[in-house]
């Protein structure tokens, strides 16, 4: 994710993610870089938790493994409200 290709100065989301971290008491970032929960919006597209975590790979402490998971409870929802959709028309 290379956002100054694009001609924008805002840090990418792996950047954001690796300075909340750092923000965090050094006992419990461990802990943090194990526990990245994406819910809704963008990061249902496909193959985005997967990218997130292999860019978070690079940033990210060598010893440390990176867990990126994906709320399936609101995507659950949402399946289920097209099927209503669905089933109504």
């Amino acid at each position: 994710m290379k956002t100054e290709l694009l001609g924008v100065d805002n840090p990418t989301l792996p950047k954001l993610i690796d300075a909340a971290i750092q923000k965090c008491p050094m006992d419990v970032r461990r802990e943090m870089w194990q526990s990245i929960y994406l819910s809704g919006g963008t990061t249902l597209t496909p193959g985005f938790p997967e990218r997130l975590q292999k860019e978070l790979g690079k940033i990210a402490p060598s010893s440390i493994t990176i867990q990126v998971r994906v709320n399936c409870y609101h995507h659950i929802i949402l399946s289920g409200i097209f099927k209503e959709v669905i089933l109504l028309e």
